[in-house]
């Protein structure tokens, strides 16, 4: 398994994927990048947005609780 954020050509990735340092890259994206900085980073920040769509959803669905 590879990571998924490099299967989608995320930006960020791109900085870490150039010929200097490819043997690298290579086996983090594909091996270890539940380990990479940048893969956690990238990860938090998407569970942030769900839990905070979460959270607003939730605060929705009591105001409308309350109108009714």
């Amino acid at each position: 398994m590879s990571c998924p954020y490099i299967n989608s050509n995320h930006p960020r990735c791109s900085e870490s994927l150039n010929m200097n340092n490819l043997d690298e890259a290579f086996e983090i994206c594909s091996e270890h990048f539940e380990l990479c900085p940048l893969y956690i980073k990238i990860k938090g920040a998407q569970l942030e947005a769900v839990g905070a769509h979460a959270m607003e959803n939730a605060h929705r669905s009591q105001l409308t609780v309350r109108l009714a």
